[in-house]
């Protein structure tokens, strides 16, 4: 899967990049509003998964919104 920077360059998909911005910006919130490391993986994979099935770049600003849903849909909302 190919992600399209702002710039306008290509890029592979990396799972790990995904877990780590997740990461970061759980690091941000208070430690009772955080996500769990389990809750993270689990987003990090379903995020992979859905982006590997698709056919055509995904542009990088529909996958930080992509990330965002996944996060709220684990009520991550603080996180988000």
């Amino acid at each position: 899967m190919t992600i399209l920077k702002r710039s306008g360059k290509s890029e592979k998909l990396v799972k790990n990049k995904i877990f780590d911005s997740i990461c970061k910006a759980n690091d941000t919130v208070k430690e009772d509003e955080r996500l769990t490391q389990k809750q993270i993986k689990r987003i990090t994979d379903s995020i992979f998964a859905y982006c590997e099935n698709l056919e055509e770049p995904l542009d990088i600003d529909t996958l930080e919104d992509l990330i965002e849903k996944k996060i709220m849909e684990n009520n991550g909302y603080e996180v988000a």
